[in-house]
């Protein structure tokens, strides 16, 4: 289904009316197709995190996707707000953040471990797979945005030479690291190593990034110095029994703990989730997808009287006449 340029731009209007107002519609293309779109983001549901690592919370490209772009929308706001002296443009970021990991729909999901340890003939390689990608990920979705448009982001993205791309780098690994610190904190001490593979990407921002060394030392982030497995085992355990009822989940996720940005990484994900301000807005789904299921089951049955057949179906409890 091909979607008018126009149609989009007042459905926009009504619904993002903050950010609709950015975008220069009359550079697109005369139509979106909403097959492309809808394509590209189930591609990007199927591709897991971490996919060599045993995961607790095994979230996809997609729902990162979400979050990187919530994340980077932080930092500008934070640096605004702040008076930093840089200039970047915010819509940019938005449109970075959004196809940040598009090439991974042929790559696939490589993780920091394996990044991290990488020669340089792998990484060289990795980048030439990336540009491979790049070339057939505007031949397969030519409508998401004008091609050119399209290539020009992928370029950046991978090539990292802009202030928008830098900012977006950050959210991408800020969110790893709250990914990170999430599977530690529900009992995945294979993470601890993934842990200390970040400190070493945060150490190499710091030496980059002029605005991250300020950045880094903000009240919610504190991470001129990158959380220890210590500090990181040091927050309460997450078990799956806490989780189901309503006030079990406030309680757990009102904590606050010993790293500033795992507490900010939770707050953002229920706070966007609240105002609907994504295209998931479900945070139990976000933040503990393998859980979520039988979470939800068992709020029916504390929540509503439901109750549970020997097959698995849930009913309505029977009412006793009066």
């Amino acid at each position: 289904m091909r979607l008018s340029k126009y149609l989009l731009r007042d459905i926009s209007q009504h619904y993002l009316s903050d950010k609709a107002g950015e975008i220069d519609w009359d550079s697109l293309s005369e139509y979106i197709d909403y097959d492309d779109i809808i394509r590209r983001i189930s591609a990007l549901e199927t591709i897991k995190r971490y996919n060599t690592l045993p995961m607790v919370h095994r979230t996809n490209d997609f729902l990162h996707m979400i979050r990187t772009d919530w994340i980077a929308n932080y930092i500008c706001l934070v640096m605004n707000d702040r008076n930093y002296d840089i200039k970047f443009d915010w819509a940019k970021i938005c449109d970075l953040a959004g196809i940040h990991d598009d090439t991974e729909i042929y790559t696939g999901d490589i993780p920091m471990p394996e990044k991290s340890n990488a020669t340089d003939e792998e990484k060289w390689y990795i980048k030439k797979e990336e540009k491979d990608a790049a070339t057939k990920l505007v031949l397969f979705y030519p409508y998401i945005l004008p091609v050119d448009k399209y290539r020009e982001l992928l370029d950046e993205i991978r090539e990292k030479n802009t202030t928008e791309s830098h900012i977006v780098d950050v959210a991408d690994k800020l969110d790893a690291l709250g990914e990170t610190i999430h599977e530690i904190r529900s009992g995945n001490e294979v993470f601890l190593t993934v842990l200390e593979d970040y400190k070493q990407v945060f150490d190499e921002f710091l030496q980059k990034y002029d605005w991250w060394q300020h950045l880094s030392h903000e009240r919610y982030f504190q991470l001129n110095e990158v959380p220890t497995p210590e500090q990181a085992k040091s927050i309460p355990l997450l078990k799956e029994e806490q989780c189901y009822s309503r006030e079990g989940i406030e309680e757990i996720f009102n904590q606050r703990s010993a790293v500033p940005w795992y507490d900010r990484w939770i707050w953002l994900t229920f706070l966007r989730s609240e105002y609907n301000i994504a295209f998931c807005n479900d945070p139990i789904r976000i933040l503990m997808p393998e859980w979520a299921d039988r979470i939800f089951k068992n709020w029916k049955l504390e929540e509503y009287g439901w109750q549970e057949t020997k097959s698995g179906l849930l009913i309505p409890r029977r009412h006793e006449k009066q």
